[in-house]
């Protein structure tokens, strides 16, 4: 059986059924990207495909582990923004018709001392490190329940 990752419900609450190789399990309420393992809300695609994605929820994917949704968050920012400063990634990244922008560049500003005409390609490792925590903070950190499961989906 190949590895996946469905969104559905469980019990009323948003949850992602998942499968990787030993007992099924649910990530049951928390936040979006937690229950995908996916703690930058990266895209579906490509490059979310590269970094073991098992599922789609939405347009955001499902990674098999939080830490394939790491490196593919590292990946984007770094590869497909690292010549943009902080601000213009974020413009792209997430966008104003999405998100509070400016806000969501304040907040990496303050938290990180970095200029938000800062070269992403130019920051240190612990700078990108902060930026990339930084930013997990802001898409979602909170914690929904693990439910394991023998029955298999319909």
């Amino acid at each position: 059986m190949n590895h996946f990752a469905n969104a559905c419900t469980y019990e009323g609450e948003n949850a992602v059924l998942y499968y990787t190789g030993g007992p099924m399990f649910y990530h049951v309420g928390g936040h979006l990207n937690w229950r995908n393992n996916n703690p930058g809300n990266c895209i579906s695609g490509t490059t979310s495909k590269k970094f073991n994605e098992i599922g789609v929820n939405g347009r955001f994917a499902i990674f098999a582990s939080v830490v394939d949704g790491r490196n593919c968050m590292e990946y984007v920012i770094f590869n497909t923004y690292g010549t943009y400063s902080i601000a213009d990634m974020m413009y792209k990244y997430a966008p104003p018709s999405e998100n509070d922008t400016e806000a969501y560049i304040s907040m990496i500003v303050n938290e990180t001392g970095l200029g938000r005409n800062t070269i992403l390609n130019t920051l240190s490792s612990s700078n990108r490190q902060a930026l990339l925590n930084v930013m997990i903070r802001k898409e979602g950190t909170q914690k929904g329940r693990v439910v394991q499961t023998d029955v298999y989906p319909v």
